[in-house]
């Protein structure tokens, strides 16, 4: 495993740009912020360069650092969520607006790698989505409930399942 993780940094290092990202800058840069309904946020950016804020993600196979793939990724994860929080908040502690971006890197040789950033639009959709996240958050601290209702959910199979091989 570590000739593996020492392959895939060896690919982001000689990579044009995800390269020259990692090359100057701060790791692991911790947050800790309070928005505007008192709740406290924390987080830790993967690497903070002068001009972006950088997140590292390792993804599957060959292809799954495409665009349109890691996209579906950033959907699933709520990736985009992170950036637009992470986003906002370093703007709220430092002032300074910086772009978020994304390097995508496959773990299987010959290790393909994307960088990328969302567009406003999703980033605004990341935000709707913390803030919705917070408001929970700030209802169930209130009422002092964190389980959730005892009923049993129906969890639905995709439509695939039960076709003959």
């Amino acid at each position: 495993q570590l000739r593996d993780a020492a392959r895939v940094a060896r690919a982001v290092r000689e990579h044009p740009l995800a390269g020259a990202l990692f090359r100057e800058g701060r790791p692991e840069v911790s947050l800790v912020w309070t928005d505007e309904s008192g709740v406290t946020g924390k987080g830790r950016i993967d690497w903070v360069h002068p001009k972006a804020l950088v997140d590292l993600k390792t993804v599957g196979g060959y292809g799954d650092s495409e665009p349109a793939k890691m996209g579906k990724t950033a959907a699933n994860f709520d990736y985009v969520m992170q950036a637009a929080v992470y986003s906002d908040a370093w703007h709220l502690l430092t002032g300074e607006r910086l772009p978020f971006l994304t390097v995508a890197v496959e773990l299987d040789p010959p290790h393909f790698i994307t960088v990328g950033q969302y567009d406003d639009a999703d980033l605004s959709v990341g935000r709707e989505r913390w803030q919705q996240a917070v408001g929970i958050y700030v209802e169930r601290e209130s009422a002092g409930n964190w389980s959730d209702p005892p009923d049993i959910a129906t969890l639905p199979v995709p439509g695939w399942y039960g076709r003959t091989f």
